[in-house]
């Protein structure tokens, strides 16, 4: 009854390089099935031959049961292309995973191919138009992510997380280059995208995208499944002929009449390929004609074709298209035509008194200067009516679209510049009153400077007109920013000191401002603010910049770097997880704690700033990407400085910052303290290297009456270098990890020492 398997599927296999099951015996033959999903496949009696040899084909039964779906959604699971088998051979189990497609290779590894590659033979680099469909198709081991870098015309990039795929699933996503344009606020010129896994690590080479509008006379666009289980997209440019072949079936009625009794339509396309740009492009085309499931893009729809007789000839060094024929699968000898000419056509005449197309003419035209009273006839669409529409009304519909203000407001604050102590200069400062554009560069006369020991704070503010108006504060110690006029607003706010430098600060109408203060040193305003909702994270950064009066006295500073923000609430209640919150600052002059996360109610969290300069505002805005769920209307403008209000904290810390964790569990994805709260850990100590950076240290207090007993990983080698463990007494271990070449930590060294307080 024994059998001995020589041959099996792996784990997880291409349909198409799935191999036979090969299996010796010392029976006569065995009972095998073939189970899907709980359904029996195949059920059959394997006789053995003379050798005790029993070889089962398994390929072409099998890749029948597959199936792939051109996706109707951005994000789509390619549900039908992905079976987990069941054999029984005898009392043998033999179990695996199928994926639809195949690669001609020998010794071909599926798992490797998978987690390597997008499932597609086309060019890495693509030239697309703005509304062509395009997908690409990958299979997810683990959970990844698609990475999107798109390249701005102004040289600039910008990154972003396009899907999340799960695990475990043939996943096809839309890259129109009308979809990624969704992800940024610039329109791209051209864009990578590849497979980011959750260790940071690219998976796949980067797919480039390029945005093209090359027009060809002749343009045909084919959606097909490729052979590796993905979807693709293929232009073709040579000429197409109509072949309109009818055969019609005919007969002779009542003994005299020969009449047609039906008609067979054979309508199809002689298609030229158009020159192939590449040999990567004349390969790839192959994939199309082997394709058994093909489609013309016609507009909005996909209609599925065939395709006859390609003519392959390709002779190195040569140009090469060829000729092949495509018909649509439906045939029907009915006819359809949906006119496109309105009852009433609208004519327009030029300036010569001739019929003539907009577009090509228009520059014929005196331009007109001022748009306001405008008016363009347009039409809506499926009406055959024309209708007026003047130009503000498109311009209130933008403003309404775009939420642009219509109150007052500050366009640009220009550049101010003191000349001696009583003058200065303003240049290109514009302003909204009343709806009405105002701008102004000139003098400015000023008030003296103040006498010592007073500082004073200036403004200089709009008016009603191309001019500007100038307010002298109270001198004092300890100065307050006047308030200008009721409805004006304020260009800049000047700090006028009794000796030294003025500090000249443009109001910046972009992004917001902490409070304008003096004094309030080491105080905290509010610079976010949200609702936020139970299990639900919250990623983003925000740049910030504030200057300090003084640099060198009372620990004064600027502050001047990145906040990057990460945290999670729990999954009952909208509170933040404490085990999961990165507060981080990337500052020219770093340290822990000068912005705080704090749960002011039990749905809303803000963060606030120190204040770490007796002369100091902050200027923070968004910087780069941010998850959906931060609101963009969630940061504070013109807050001022007071003590933190109530509620559970988390302090920022900078990349230098020890943070301080409890437990026995001992890890490196930062610098880490344990037992510096007051009470030194007393147990043995655990070392965990998931997500460990290379260099990070941990520090722990430790007063253990016995030498605690210290676990790593398998693999990894923990180094003791130097110290004794004193019973009861504090002792300080300071541990560092090491990693190898390939990022996987090897060896773990820690030191001993004692006389630490804690």
């Amino acid at each position: 009854m024994a059998i001995t398997i020589t041959q099996a599927p792996p784990a997880l296999c291409f349909a198409g390089n799935l191999p036979d099951i090969i299996v010796t015996t010392d029976d006569p033959g065995h009972d095998f099935s073939i189970t899907i999903g709980g359904d029996l496949l195949l059920e059959e009696y394997y006789t053995a031959d003379a050798a005790g040899n029993i070889t089962i084909p398994l390929r072409m039964i099998l890749e029948d049961q597959l199936s792939m779906l051109v996706p109707d959604t951005d994000s789509f699971i390619q549900s039908g292309a992905v079976k987990d088998i069941e054999c029984l051979l005898g009392d043998e189990e033999i179990d695996f995973r199928i994926v639809r497609g195949g690669v001609d290779r020998p010794d071909f590894n599926t798992s490797d191919f998978l987690f390597l590659n997008w499932l597609t033979w086309q060019p890495q680099t693509k030239q697309v138009r703005y509304r062509d469909p395009e997908y690409l198709s990958y299979y997810a081991i683990d959970q990844v992510t698609v990475k999107v870098k798109a390249f701005f015309e102004n040289g600039s990039d910008n990154t972003a997380d396009a899907y999340i795929l799960t695990a475990g699933s043939l996943h096809t996503v839309n890259v129109t280059f009308e979809k990624i344009h969704s992800f940024f606020d610039e329109q791209p010129l051209y864009f990578d995208v590849w497979i980011q896994n959750a260790d940071e690590g690219e998976n796949t080479w980067r797919q480039r995208y390029v945005l093209t509008d090359q027009v060809f006379e002749f343009d045909d666009l084919f959606v097909f499944e490729n052979t590796l289980g993905g979807i693709d997209t293929i232009r073709f440019t040579g000429t197409k002929t109509l072949l309109n072949k009818q055969d019609f079936d005919t007969g002779i009625f009542f003994d005299e009449f020969e009449l047609e009794y039906d008609i067979n339509p054979d309508k199809a396309y002689e298609k030229n390929t158009g020159f192939f740009r590449s040999r990567r492009q004349l390969f790839w085309s192959q994939d199309f004609f082997s394709s058994m499931q093909k489609y013309l893009v016609q507009g909005n729809e996909l209609r599925r074709v065939l395709t006859r007789e390609p003519k392959f000839e390709a002779v190195r060094y040569d140009l090469i298209a060829f000729d092949f024929q495509f018909v649509f699968t439906r045939q029907v000898e009915y006819l359809d035509w949906v006119s496109d000419e309105p009852l009433d056509i609208l004519v327009i005449i030029g300036p010569d008194q001739e019929l003539y197309y907009l577009v090509p003419r228009m520059w014929i035209f005196p331009e007109l200067e001022d748009p306001s009273d405008a008016i363009f006839p347009v039409q809506v669409a499926g009406e055959q009516e024309w209708k007026g529409l003047t130009f503000q009304t498109i311009m209130e519909y933008l403003r309404n679209e775009l939420e642009i203000p219509a109150d007052d407001r500050i366009i640009d604050p220009g550049v101010f510049e003191m000349a001696d102590s009583t003058s200065g200069t303003l240049t290109g400062a514009s302003w909204v009153r009343d709806g009405v554009t105002y701008q102004y560069t000139g003098p400015v006369v000023l008030a003296d400077t103040p006498e010592a020991p007073d500082s004073r704070f200036d403004v200089i503010y709009t008016q009603p007109s191309n001019s500007v108006g100038y307010q002298a504060g109270t001198p004092s110690e300890d100065p307050v920013v006047p308030n200008p006029p009721a409805g004006e607003m304020v260009l800049h706010q000047i700090l006028r000191l009794n000796s030294g430098e003025n500090i000249i600060s443009p109001q910046n109408p972009d992004s917001p401002e902490t409070k304008n203060e003096a004094g309030d040193y080491e105080l905290y305003a509010e610079v976010w603010r949200q609702d936020v909702q139970a299990n639900t994270y919250y990623d983003f950064k925000i740049a910030y910049i504030g200057w300090a009066s003084d640099y060198s006295s009372n620990r004064q500073r600027p502050l001047n770097g990145f906040l990057m923000v990460n945290f999670v609430t729990n999954v009952s209640n909208s509170v933040f997880d404490p085990n999961r919150i990165h507060l981080m600052t990337v500052d020219i002059a770093p340290r822990g704690g000068d912005f705080v996360l704090v749960q002011v109610a039990p749905t809303v969290v803000a963060i606030y700033v120190k204040k770490t300069a007796f002369y100091q505002t902050l200027t923070f805005d968004f910087a780069g990407p941010k998850s959906k769920t931060v609101s963009d209307s969630s940061l504070r403008n013109g807050q001022g400085y007071a003590e933190l209000p109530a509620g559970a904290r988390w302090t920022s810390r900078n990349q230098l910052d020890y943070l301080p964790t409890a437990g026995s569990t001992i890890r490196f994805d930062c610098n880490r303290s344990y037992g510096y709260d007051g009470t030194p850990l007393n147990f043995n100590m655990v070392i965990a290297t998931a997500y460990a950076n290379s260099g990070c240290m941990a520090k722990v207090l430790n007063n253990r009456s016995i030498m605690p007993s210290i676990s790593v990983p398998s693999g990894v080698v923990l180094h003791h270098a130097g110290g004794t463990h004193v019973a009861s007494e504090i002792n300080e271990y300071l541990f560092i990890c090491h990693k190898d070449n390939n990022g996987e930590v090897v060896r773990v060294s820690y030191t001993i020492t004692q006389n630490q307080s804690s």
